[in-house]
């Protein structure tokens, strides 16, 4: 697939997702006005948003893009990793709305806002591994140093010649 053609299906997904979004804020802020829709409802809406807005960026759109054709093993691990660390992110952001809504009794959701800060530098680890890994070093091997005796230290110094001291 070519990038033009990569990029109109980038563009209808996004499209799609802030449209989605448009209304899901639409649906919160004028059912919270007029008092029809219940803080569970809320939640749960919010929910649905997190979950089908990732689906439909890490999932549905690489498929539909053949991201993932041609690419190394590795680098498809890296992008699982990726897609797993958005949704655990997705999912601090919602453990901090269902825990704000409480009013404020709790301080669980900040927990949330840990996840979220902690997924996005994991993200962008596994986002690089995925899109250069050329540019990734392998972990190598701890070297195991070798315990050297104090006489076989003694030995690998080079003995100092008095004469040249004295010239």
């Amino acid at each position: 697939m070519d990038k033009e053609e990569r990029k109109k299906i980038h563009k209808k997904i996004s499209i799609i997702t802030l449209l989605a979004l448009i209304v899901v804020i639409a649906v919160m802020i004028g059912g919270t006005l007029m008092g029809w829709l219940k803080i569970w409802a809320f939640q749960l809406i919010a929910c649905l948003y997190l979950v089908g807005y990732w689906a439909a960026t890490d999932i549905l759109e690489p498929k539909l893009t053949k991201l993932l054709e041609g690419v190394t093993e590795d680098q498809k691990k890296a992008y699982k990793k990726y897609a797993a660390m958005d949704f655990a992110g997705y999912m601090g952001i919602l453990v901090f709305v269902i825990f704000a809504g409480r009013g404020g009794t709790s301080n669980v959701g900040m927990i949330g806002l840990v996840v979220y800060a902690y997924t996005l530098s994991a993200k962008k680890k596994f986002r690089l591994e995925f899109q250069h890994p050329e540019k990734i070093h392998k972990k190598q091997a701890p070297v195991q140093k070798k315990e050297v005796s104090i006489r076989e230290k003694a030995a690998m110094v080079k003995p100092v010649d008095d004469e040249e001291d004295e010239q």
